[in-house]
């Protein structure tokens, strides 16, 4: 129907329902015939003027008796506004040309199908086993059996759906919009592996609840989602609330994860509760998203600063930096997996936000609003030409600060202003102090204080990318790119296999060598820039090319930068 007003989408019309709604999932089928188009008489459906607000809410339609195929007459005006004349156009040429689906299209569209048609057998009782009159249609009888606490895990035979398919089969009657959103995430979910087959890898997460609840340590999994739900708690991130008409809740899930420990037990398992922040909605979900970030010359230059004048340089972390935000719209989230609260009636119940929550579009730009005032409240000014860079300079003390989302790097020339402002921080957020730098962002610093000196470099995330692409014993190359043949030779170029997924591989390395080049190894740079225009058609030869950039960073990962 077009493009909707402050939405990023398309606006759409189903026939089948006479619903209007909002997406950005579409696929054209330029084969399909349509009534309008054959010269078919279908029921026409008036939608003259588009009265939706921008949360989605749909028009009802009007549908003409089906024994005047043609109406001629103004609708009453106490239906619908004054119509606008609409002249259908001429059925193109370019629609009787035929044309496939790619296979992401054809994927897509099955899933669609079987999501659509499984809604419909749920949501609408067949003739034989409709309920009596006034009882209420659900999808799970045995879910209003009993309420459950907030700390309550449940655990549930695998169904062999994702996550987010099995939370839209458990709504009563979805709207179209979250069909197509819940259809489209099964394509782009984690890969699901089954715990009892032969050869699972343990040290590979699990993807999802489900997955994690029937591994052998489903224990700590639950263990580690029972702190983070104690948190959230503590935080009050949000309350249970029924779903208002006309609101839209967003989806949810864990993210499953290990982590290093305290070095003596080996990685623990970490479990982070987060929003599905593509459903949400611009304009009535979200407003303003970015965050400004420090950048690495702005890095470089405090480091170096610090070093000439011989002042402290310290590392920080804030804990739960996005659950301190506060947002203004009212975000509505759907429950986290395995710890549903079911209200009086038996209705599902969702969480409305109080505050932020990773995965929210907002959550960034209102922890720096958040971050911004206390430090502003405390004397230090914003940088002009680095927002994420604020400075400090009253009675002979001086103290500058760099903000990477919740990272933080701090240098000052009196100790005990620079431990009083952490304590400060300490006390509104809570921080982890690291004390003097020694990595920060995966930089790795090195400093001599006696002679006033500081290197920078990467080589524990060097060899990590190394041992990633199977380069941990390659022989070394003296250049990042061979000036004669940058993308190999001919006949070398021939024999290279083909390489699977290589439309992702290929943007992963590049993406990883860029970071490289940013931060402390600008003699790649011309190389990496060189390989990066060919993103959207990567070849074999190109990820040679790539990793022939990793062998010459073996040869060369014991050099430092010493920025100055």
């Amino acid at each position: 129907m077009g493009y909707p007003p402050g939405v990023k989408g398309y606006r759409v019309h189903d026939l089948a329902t006479g619903q209007f709604f909002n997406s950005h999932d579409i696929i054209f089928d330029e084969n399909l015939s349509l009534p309008h188009l054959t010269g078919e008489a279908p029921a026409p459906l008036v939608d003259a003027v588009d009265d939706s607000d921008d949360d989605g809410d749909t028009v009802p339609s009007v549908t003409l008796p089906p024994t005047a195929p043609t109406c001629t007459a103004s609708p009453p005006t106490d239906v619908l506004p004054a119509p606008v004349t609409s002249v259908m156009p001429d059925p193109l040429h370019r629609l009787t040309r035929s044309r496939a689906l790619t296979e992401a299209g054809c994927i897509f569209q099955e899933g669609l199908e079987q999501t659509k048609a499984h809604l419909a057998q749920r949501s609408v009782p067949s003739i034989d086993t409709s309920p009596p009159s006034g009882t209420a249609l659900t999808t799970d009888v045995s879910s209003l059996e009993s309420p459950l606490s907030p700390l309550t895990p449940i655990l549930e035979s695998p169904t062999g759906l994702s996550e987010s398919a099995e939370s839209a089969m458990d709504d009563t009657l979805p709207d179209v919009v979250v069909i197509l959103e819940h259809a489209h995430l099964a394509i782009r979910s984690d890969t699901h592996r089954d715990p009892g087959a032969p050869g699972y890898d343990m040290g590979i997460p699990p993807a999802t609840y489900d997955e994690a609840m029937h591994c052998s340590d489903a224990d700590c999994w639950r263990a580690a989602m029972e702190k983070e739900m104690t948190l959230l708690c503590e935080m009050m991130v949000y309350d249970l609330v029924r779903l208002p008409l006309g609101a839209h809740a967003i989806g949810s899930r864990w993210v499953l994860e290990y982590k290093s420990g305290d070095g003596k037990g080996g990685p623990v398992e970490k479990a982070r509760f987060v929003a599905k922040g593509f459903m949400q909605v611009p304009g009535r979900d979200f407003g303003r998203t970015f965050a400004p970030v420090a950048h690495q010359s702005s890095i470089r230059v405090i480091a170096a600063h610090c070093a000439k004048e011989d002042w402290e340089l310290h590392s920080l972390d804030i804990k739960r930096a996005f659950l301190h935000g506060k947002i203004e719209e009212d975000v509505y989230i759907k429950q986290p997996r395995g710890y549903e609260t079911f209200g009086p009636g038996g209705e599902t119940l969702v969480g409305k936000l109080n505050s932020s929550l990773y995965g929210i579009k907002q959550a960034a730009y209102e922890f720096y609003r958040i971050l911004r005032g206390e430090l502003e409240m405390q004397g230090f000014v914003r940088c002009k030409a680095d927002h994420a860079v604020f400075y400090f300079r009253r009675n002979g003390i001086c103290c500058l600060l760099a903000w990477h989302v919740d990272d933080g790097m701090a240098g000052s020339n009196n100790v005990l202003f620079l431990g009083e402002t952490k304590h400060r921080l300490h006390m509104r957020f809570g921080i982890t102090d690291m004390g003097a730098i020694m990595k920060y962002l995966g930089i790795q610093f090195e400093r001599d204080r006696t002679t006033r000196e500081l290197w920078i470099h990467q080589v524990e995330y060097i060899c990590h990318l190394l041992g990633e692409y199977g380069l941990s014993n390659c022989h070394p190359v003296v250049l990042p790119m061979d000036p004669n043949h940058p993308f190999l030779r001919d006949e070398d170029a021939a024999k290279l296999p083909d390489i699977p997924d290589l439309s992702s591989l290929y943007p992963t390395l590049i993406g990883e060598l860029l970071y490289l080049s940013v931060c402390t190894h600008p003699d790649i740079a011309h190389a990496v820039q060189h390989l990066s225009q060919y993103l959207s058609h990567p070849t074999p030869h190109l990820f040679a090319a790539g990793k022939h950039i990793l062998c010459y960073l073996a040869s060369t990962v014991n050099y430092r930068c010493a920025p100055k």
